[in-house]
């Protein structure tokens, strides 16, 4: 009889930087280029394979009597609690784009700020990839390269941990076993997590920064979400005449990716309060009002540093899409869905500020 395995031992892992391109793996065999990925859900990667059948062929049955791989796929969809050093990797991955910069004049080492933005898909349309890697007792031991992400969200509700959902979609790649070990993953340790006691909500007016409203202590944010979604050219991928196949020339084993680009990048944003004053997010709603929206969580201190950890979601130039007044434990409610424009000045429609003492997630 087969030896049950249980979820709990299941161990992921990623690549710490981005592969160095779309095509070459991240070389999991050396501890230095992987990390531990921590997931608060059960799910594994998904693989698919796709065929076509003779169905139409004029064999003179009504049933197909054969089929052919076509192409193979594959995704992951992550649950993870937002810590301030390893969510850096997520946000480089989606947004495609970090500027560095050292904030302490002081100590200039000590601390980083990273600054996540949409990359520039007029000079380059291929996302950062990362390798993934699934281990689930003696049952699963798997690779997956080239996982691009297809979609982040990060959400605060209550006091909880801030968490984030990573969609993540591979070349259709698979490599079994993975080339480690799950003693081979070093566990994380020594995190600095989030939790939406620390958030603070202001909105002002766009530009001037000015008449600015805290949602905060004295007026009440409940819960909050982002996301980013990239729309891949994911069919596109499969390119006739590549020559990649999930069985190196092998064409009966299904082709895989050799690129996935993509087309454009959507940012949304939703917000629930407690209700304080109904005229204003509805006058806003009505007058098309430009405002400057600011999602800040401010962590424990950085060292001996004049520095906290500190993740703060910056759209420059949104307007209410919708203003609905709702209720929550009783407590009468306004959910707010703003609509997110491109600002010139800042050159971007959504950005993403981590301050943390992680040197850099590319190198």
């Amino acid at each position: 009889m087969a030896q049950a395995t249980h979820k709990q031992e299941r161990r992921f892992a990623r690549s710490k930087i981005p592969q160095a391109n779309y095509q070459t793996a991240t070389d999991v065999t050396q501890a230095a280029n992987i990390k531990e990925l921590l997931v608060q859900d059960s799910n594994l990667a998904k693989h698919e394979v796709r065929a076509e059948d003779n169905k139409e062929e004029s064999h003179g049955h009504f049933q197909p009597t054969e089929d052919y791989v076509t192409e193979c796929d594959s995704s992951r969809q992550c649950e993870i609690a937002i810590s301030a050093e390893e969510v850096g990797r997520d946000l480089l991955l989606a947004f495609g784009s970090d500027t560095v910069t050292q904030p302490d004049a002081v100590n200039a080492a000590a601390v980083r700020k990273h600054k996540f933005s949409p990359m520039d898909l007029g000079v380059s349309k291929q996302g950062p990839a990362i390798t993934l890697v699934e281990i689930v007792g003696a049952a699963i031991d798997r690779l997956f390269p080239s996982m691009v992400a297809e979609g982040l969200s990060l959400k605060g509700e209550g006091l909880k941990r801030v968490t984030e959902s990573l969609s993540l979609r591979g070349s259709g790649k698979v490599a079994t076993p993975s080339g480690i070990t799950a003693d081979d993953v070093i566990e994380l340790a020594a995190l600095h997590c989030f939790t939406n006691s620390q958030v603070k909500l202001t909105i002002a007016d766009a530009g001037t920064i000015a008449n600015g409203q805290i949602y905060g202590a004295a007026n009440r944010l409940d819960n909050w979400g982002f996301e980013l979604k990239n729309n891949l050219l994911a069919a596109e991928g499969y390119v006739p005449g590549a020559g990649l196949y999930q069985t190196p020339n092998d064409p009966e084993s299904g082709a895989i990716r050799s690129e996935c680009l993509i087309e454009s990048q959507e940012f949304m944003l939703n917000l629930t309060a407690r209700l304080a004053s109904q005229s204003q997010e509805l006058a806003a709603l009505r007058s098309r009002k430009k405002l400057d929206i600011e999602i800040l969580l401010i962590g424990g201190k950085i060292d001996n540093t004049n520095f906290n950890y500190q993740l703060r979601i910056h759209a420059p130039l949104v307007k209410y899409e919708a203003v609905e007044l709702g209720e929550q434990n009783k407590i009468v409610t306004v959910q707010l869905k703003p609509k997110l424009f491109f600002d010139a000045a800042s050159d971007y429609a959504a950005s993403i500020e981590l301050i943390n003492k992680v040197t850099s997630y590319t190198a």
